[in-house]
Parts: structure tokens; sequence; C-alpha cells
């Protein structure tokens, strides 16, 4: 018997890395893959995130002593895959987006709720499935500290890696782009691997705080000295915050004025009295730097920046055309809502729903995949049900990251905790926020991101036994004490 353990317990160890592996793999690949936002890089994505959730689980089936246990959490994320493939399967339409036109289908339970699309539902469940497998891997490797820190390095890397794409795209213009992108593709809201500035934003607005934190936390890198690896992460902030300031987005720009005074705070009050002084006059001169920078190179951008957009924007013509075209779309998106019920109209929907009661109010006018409003889209393409049980999920994680937060800051002095469960506070913040007026949420690179983070904090507190670093494999991160 001893020997079937020590057997068990090294397929455990590598079949739950490369589970690990394979999901920071598509951490890094999701915003490369045109943001995740054409079918198929959705659905290689979601194929890469179920042959991670497959290792992990043959990893936990020979994990010793291993039960299966099953949390008010899992059963949230079981009801939410059992009635989207059941709205899917028992869809009564399908739509021809061309024509703006529906094809009956036969319900396979006529008396029972089906999708009024069953290609929509059918695609949008592939990701969805696809996702919540990232999730359970991502909780479970959150228990390990060093595994913790790989998801978030990984997320800034990867942050920094699209702002300096996009920054060399918006300076080089669209004969540039031209190299990257399919011609007809290419207009001024294209930004690195975003077809939409706005979700280019959010997605910046996802990593900066993760890589300030890790800079804040003293976090070691490989082997580097703790000084090298303080400036790798702020210079990675910096550069992502100079990116946000040549992307389009106004949006962005509000949220990332938001974080930054939330950080601002936050290093105000916990900066210890001695020091002060030297320590703000480090985060003034970090700021400066930033502008200074974004300023210099708007410059040479063959396009407007966010900040020239808010200018426009104070034009009364400008302001009140943006405003009242937003303002239709969402006053239509609350009347399906109202219509939802309690199951919705079927994951991945919205298009087909949107266009009758388009059609009847006469306005506004084109062509609409997403509601600009997550949660009214999440309400009609989920139900009431549905709506829940996503809240639950995600505000259920905010509870958690936020004890966290507080019980980090009651530990003298502040050291990693506090600043790492910040950032990613923060960070989750930030794209809930934007979410109120745009669709980040249905993106599936910024949704993987999200619930990465989110499961971290529905972890277990409890943490595995830090591993240092051993000959047989690669750590990325070098170990410290624990504080």
């Amino acid at each position: 018997m001893p020997g079937y353990f020590v057997a068990k317990e090294s397929m455990f160890r590598p079949l739950r890395d490369l589970s690990g592996w394979l999901l920071l793999a598509a951490l890094a690949a999701s915003p490369l893959l045109y943001g995740t936002t054409a079918w198929w890089s959705e659905h290689r994505l979601a194929a890469m995130l179920g042959v991670a959730f497959i290792v992990w689980l043959l990893s936990r089936v020979t994990e010793p002593g291993f039960t299966p246990r099953i949390s008010l959490l899992d059963f949230g994320l079981l009801y939410l895959l059992a009635v989207g493939w059941w709205m899917t399967l028992n869809a009564r339409g399908l739509y021809d987006f061309e024509f703006r036109d529906f094809f009956h289908l036969s319900e396979l339970v006529p008396w029972a709720p089906g999708s009024i699309d069953r290609l929509g539902s059918y695609s949008d469940m592939v990701r969805v499935t696809g996702l919540f497998a990232a999730f359970v891997v991502a909780r479970s490797l959150g228990e390990d500290r060093v595994w913790r820190q790989r998801l978030l390095a990984t997320v800034a890397l990867t942050g920094l890696l699209i702002a300096i794409i996009g920054i060399i795209l918006k300076l080089g213009g669209p004969s540039l782009m031209a190299n990257f992108w399919i011609k007809q593709k290419i207009s001024g809201t294209d930004f690195a691997f975003f077809e939409y500035h706005a979700n280019a934003g959010a997605y910046l607005n996802l990593t900066w705080p993760i890589a300030l934190g890790l800079g804040l936390s003293g976090q070691a890198l490989g082997r580097c000295s703790p000084v090298l690896n303080k400036w790798l992460w702020l210079g990675a902030a910096a550069i992502i915050l100079v990116a946000i300031q040549l992307n389009l987005s106004k949006g962005a720009i509000a949220v990332t004025l938001m974080l930054g005074i939330l950080f601002a705070l936050a290093w105000i009050r916990v900066v210890a009295a001695p020091s002060k002084r030297r320590q703000l006059g480090g985060l003034a001169s970090f700021s400066l730097i930033v502008l200074i920078l974004a300023g210099f190179l708007a410059q040479f951008s063959h396009y407007s920046t966010a900040w020239q957009r808010w200018e426009e924007l104070s034009e009364s013509k400008n302001r009140e055309g943006s405003i009242n075209y937003r303002l239709e779309i969402h006053q239509i998106s609350f009347h399906m809502a109202q219509d939802a019920g309690w199951w919705g109209f079927g994951p991945g929907t919205f298009e087909a729903a949107f266009a009758p009661y388009q059609d009847a109010a006469r306005k506004p006018p084109g062509r609409f995949d997403e509601a600009h409003e997550d949660y009214l889209q999440t309400i009609i393409e989920w139900g009431i049900g549905g709506a829940l049980v996503w809240a639950g999920l995600v505000f259920g994680g905010l509870v958690k990251i936020w004890q966290r937060v507080r019980a980090a800051a009651r530990q003298p002095p502040l050291t990693r905790p506090f600043w790492i469960w910040y950032a990613i506070l923060l960070a989750l913040l930030g794209v809930l926020l934007h979410a109120a007026f745009d669709f980040p949420l249905e993106i599936d690179s910024i949704r993987l991101y999200v619930l990465v983070f989110l499961a971290l904090g529905w972890s277990r507190e409890a943490e595995a036994p830090v591993r240092t670093q051993m000959k047989a494999g690669p750590v990325l991160f070098a170990q410290e004490a624990s504080p």
C-alpha cells in the first residue's frame, strides 16, 4: 500500500502542474487571438481550457486520499451549465442574421423553456463551459502560493505585451496595422489585437493594477534582484497606463482614473509617517512620468486619443448623439429584461432577441449583437434565475477577496498579501464598472481573466505549503519567507 500511494503522488503533482501550464498558455494566448472575438479563436480557447480541466481532473483522481466534495458554488456552476445546455437542446428557433428572421424548430419538450436561437446558444455554451473549466482549475491552483504568483505574473506580462503592440500599431498607423489585420477590418477603433477600443481598454485595466500590485509587494521574478523586480513591474504598469491614454476608449480612461485614485488613497494610508514625504514624492513622480510619456507619444499617433475624444464630447451635438444612442439601446434592453422571465431568451441570443424589439420601436438604426450593458444582457439571455447565480459567483468572490484584503491590512507591516489582493480587487471593480456602460464581460479574453481572479478569491483559505525551487521543473518565482 505505501508503494501505491507513492505512485499516486508521483502522478498527481505533474498532472496538476501540467493543467496549470495549460491555463497559463490560455491566459497568454487569449488576448493575442484577436481578443478572442472571432468564432474560431473562441472555440480554440474553449478547447484549450477543456484539455486543462481534463488534465486537472486526472490529477485530482490520482491524488492520495481524494474524496469528491461539491460545494454550494459548484451547484451554482452546474445549474448554469445545465440550464444553458438544456435551453440549447430545447431551442424552438434558428435565427437568420442576414434576413432578420426565425426558422421554427421542433422542441424536445414543447412545454419546457428553450432558446430562441439554437446556433447562438450552442456557440455561447461551448465558450461558457470552457471558461467554467478554467475557473475550477484556477480555484484549485489558487491554494498554492507559487501557482497564484505564476497566474498573476502571466496576467501582468501579457498585459505589457498587448500594451507594447498596441502602442507600436498606433504609432505605425494603418500601413503597419495592415500586416496584422484584414484590410476591411482596419479602423480607428482597433488597438493591438482588439477590434473595439473599449474592450481593449477594459482588458488593460485588468492588467495594470496587477503589475502595480506585484511591484509594490516586492515579488521576486526568477533570480532577479528585488530592486530589478520592483522596477520591472512598475515599468510594466507605466507602459500599460500609457497604452490606455493612447487607446480611444473614454470609458477606459474614466475607470483608470478611479482605480488610480483608489490605489493612491491606499498608498497614502499605509505609508509609514517617517517616510511619507519621500514615498508620496515617488507616487507623484510615477504619475508624472506616465502623463509625460503618454503626451509625447500622442504627438506621433495616427489616431485620436481617449483624452481628445473626451474633449470632442464636450460639444453639445456630439454629447447628445452619443448619449441618446446608448439610451435608446438601454431602453429597449430594459423592456427585454422585463420580458425575459426566470429562464431568459437563451445564452448568446441577444442579437436574435433584440431585432424584433428594435423593429417594433423603429430605432436605433444598425445591427446590435451586444447590449452595451452587460447586466441587462445577462438577465435577457439567462433570465432572473441565471442572473442571480451569476451575481452570487461574482459578488461572492468579491466579498472573499475583500475579506483577505482586510485580513492582510491587519498584519503589520503591510507586505505581499495586502497589495496582491488589493490589486485583484481593484482590477475586478474596474471591469465591473465598465460593464455598466459597455460589454467587456461578453469578450472571452476578458471573461477568462475575470473568472481566474474570482477563482483565486474563491480558493480555500488554507494554503498548500510553499514550495522552494526544485531541479525537477521550472519555478517562475523565487520564494521568500512567509510573512
